[in-house]
C-alpha cells in the first residue's frame, strides 16, 4: 500500500479509488513491519483517519539477533550450518537470482537437504518448494524475498542472510519466519563493504528525487543497526516507533562472549576502542572496523553525552530519528579526536559534507565548550 514501504506494489494503491466509489465498505489495514511514516501514508491512502489502531509490537524475544562482518559469504554460511543439529529447519537468504542458485548447488553438493526459492521459477515449482518446506521434506530453502509471503511454518529455526536486504523492514519481517512456534531461533546478517555499495548504487540509482531520499533513509537505518554498540534489539523498537526499553541481553552484542560484546561493552564502560590518540576510530561491525586495545578517558565520555544530547536536540528539530542525524560510531570517534573545525569534522567517519553543512557548526559548539 505505502510508497515508502519495503515492498511497495503501485498497482494496489488503485483501492483508494474504490473506496471513493463505495466509502461505506468496511476496511481494515494490515501490516507485519511498517514505521511510523509507511503507516502515516497507509492511513491516509485507505481512508483510515478515524479508525482504531492496534500495534501489538515488533519485538521477537526469541530470536537471537547476531550481525557479521563478511569476508567470505559461502565459508560464513557453512561454517555456521556445520554448527546447527542435522534436523533444523531455515531459510537462507540471497539478494539475486544467481545467488540462489549458486548457494543451493553449493549446500546440495556438500549434503544438504536444499530447495532453491526465486521468482524466475515457475509457479508450479514454487508452489511444490513451498510444500516440500513446509512438510519437512527439505531442511533448507535458499531463497530471495520472493520467498515467505504466506509461509507459517512454525519451527524454523533460524533465518540468514548471506547478503543484506534493503531496508530494515524487511530484514525484520524476513526474520520473522524463524520461531513462530516460541521456541529459540537465530537471526544473523552478514554484511561486507561490496553490499554496502552496492545497495547504496541501488538507492541512487533511482530517478525519483523522494525515493532516494528516502531509500537513503531506509539504508541508513539499516547501517545503523549493522554497525551499531548498543543492544540490537533497542535500535529496532526505536526505528519502529516504541519505547527502547531495557537491553535484550540476548544479541550478539548483549551476550558475554566474542569481540562484538567487549567492544560494546568497552564503550558502555567508558572504555572506547581505540588506540592511539587521534588516530582514527574504527569500531567493530562492518568491514575493517577491529578494534585495537581500548583508550578512553572520562572527559572523553563526558564529551560523548553531551554530543549525543546535541543529537536528539538536532533530531527533534528536523524531525528525524536520533540515528538518522549521526551514528552512536560518529559521535564516539568525535568525542575522541575532537575536531576543532569544519574540515576536521568533516573527516569524522560518517559525517561528510551534506551533514557537516547541516550540524557541523552546532556539534562545534558543543565540542568548543566542553573544552575552554
Amino acid at each position: 500500500m505505502s510508497e515508502w514501504g519495503h515492498d511497495f506494489r503501485p498497482a494496489y494503491r488503485k483501492l483508494s479509488r474504490w473506496i471513493e466509489r463505495i466509502p461505506r465498505v468496511p476496511r481494515v489495514a494490515l501490516t507485519a513491519t511498517a514505521d511510523p511514516d509507511t503507516r502515516r501514508e497507509i492511513v491516509d491512502c485507505l481512508r483510515l483517519r478515524s479508525a482504531r489502531r492496534f500495534v501489538t509490537g515488533f519485538d521477537r524475544p526469541n530470536i537471537r539477533l547476531r550481525v557479521d562482518r563478511k569476508t567470505n559469504g559461502m565459508r560464513q554460511l557453512l561454517h555456521f550450518l556445520e554448527r546447527r543439529p542435522d534436523d533444523e529447519s531455515g531459510i537462507v537468504y540471497r539478494l539475486t537470482r544467481t545467488g540462489v542458485e549458486s548457494t543451493a548447488v553449493r549446500l546440495a553438493a556438500e549434503g544438504y537437504d536444499v530447495l532453491p526459492y526465486h521468482a524466475g521459477l515457475s509457479a508450479g515449482r514454487r508452489r511444490a518448494t513451498e510444500g516440500r518446506f513446509l512438510r519437512g521434506e527439505a531442511r533448507l530453502v535458499v531463497a530471495t524475498v520472493a520467498f515467505g509471503m504466506g509461509i507459517d511454518k512454525p519451527d524454523v529455526r533460524f533465518v540468514y542472510h548471506v547478503d543484506p536486504p534493503r531496508s530494515l523492514e524487511a530484514y525484520i519481517q524476513e526474520t520473522g519466519r524463524a520461531g513462530r512456534d516460541g521456541r529459540p531461533a537465530r537471526a544473523v546478517l552478514t554484511i561486507g563493504a561490496a553490499d554496502v555499495r552496492r545497495l547504496r548504487r541501488w538507492v541512487d540509482g533511482g530517478r525519483d528525487p523522494n525515493r532516494r531520499r528516502v531509500g537513503r533513509r531506509k539504508l541508513e537505518a539499516l547501517l545503523e543497526y549493522c554497525e551499531t554498540t548498543r543492544c540490537r534489539r533497542q535500535v529496532v523498537r526505536e526505528y519502529f516507533g516504541e519505547d527502547r526499553g531495557e537491553p535484550c541481553g540476548d544479541c550478539d552484542l548483549c551476550r558475554p562472549a566474542g569481540p562484538l560484546h567487549r567492544a560494546a561493552t568497552a564503550i558502555r564502560r567508558g572504555a572506547v576502542a581505540i588506540g592511539r590518540r587521534g588516530e582514527r576510530l574504527r569500531p567493530s561491525g562492518l568491514p575493517g572496523r577491529s578494534p585495537p586495545e581500548p583508550v578512553f578517558r572520562e572527559s572523553d565520555r563526558r564529551l560523548y553525552e553531551k554530543l549525543r544530547a546535541k543529537r536528539t536536540e538536532l533530531a527533534r528539530a528536523w524531525g528525524l530519528a536520533p540515528f538518522m542525524v549521526l551514528s552512536d560510531h560518529t559521535l564516539l570517534e568525535m568525542a575522541l579526536r575532537r575536531p576543532g573545525d569544519p574540515t576536521e569534522i568533516e573527516r569524522v567517519h560518517g559525517v561528510g559534507r551534506t551533514k557537516r553543512e547541516r550540524y557541523g557548526e552546532e556539534l562545534l559548539g558543543v565540542i568548543r565548550k566542553f573544552e575552554r
